[in-house]
């Protein structure tokens, strides 16, 4: 289980919502491992993470571009890599190599919540507070 805690608060509620909903992702993954059926839910997991890509990447990338963000081609970068990665798992697991296979999601997902939302994120979030940015974009 990932615990959530106040340090990836961003302080925009949509965001935290979309955050919560990937750590939720996450857990529902660690608990399959526990339970010897983590191999199981994989397709689901990784589907659900294409989805969550598409609505929460857009909707930052939209703030982003709407304050003049300058970090935004690098926020962007990360995104991408984010995004390969969940292809390059899918495709895995499309050709039956299913080993370990969700140790190294679980791993991933564990590194992007701390390094990427846990930074990266919180960057953005205060250029956002501080350039009043319109936080009530419908993801």
């Amino acid at each position: 289980m990932f615990e959530w805690n106040s340090q990836l608060d961003t302080g925009i509620e949509s965001i935290d919502l979309q955050h919560r909903q990937l750590v939720a992702l996450l857990d529902k993954l660690s608990e399959a491992m526990e339970a010897g059926t983590g191999t199981d839910l994989l397709s689901e997991i990784l589907e659900s993470l294409e989805d969550y890509t598409a609505v929460h990447f857009s909707e930052e990338e939209g703030y982003m571009l709407d304050s003049g963000y300058t970090e935004t081609s690098g926020h962007r970068t990360a995104h991408k890599i984010f995004q390969n990665k969940i292809q390059e798992l899918k495709q895995d697991f499309q050709k039956d190599r299913h080993g370990a296979l969700s140790i190294r999601l679980v791993l991933f997902l564990r590194n992007w919540l701390t390094d990427h939302i846990g930074s990266i994120d919180q960057q953005l979030s205060k250029h956002l507070r501080q350039s009043g940015a319109n936080l009530n974009r419908c993801g």
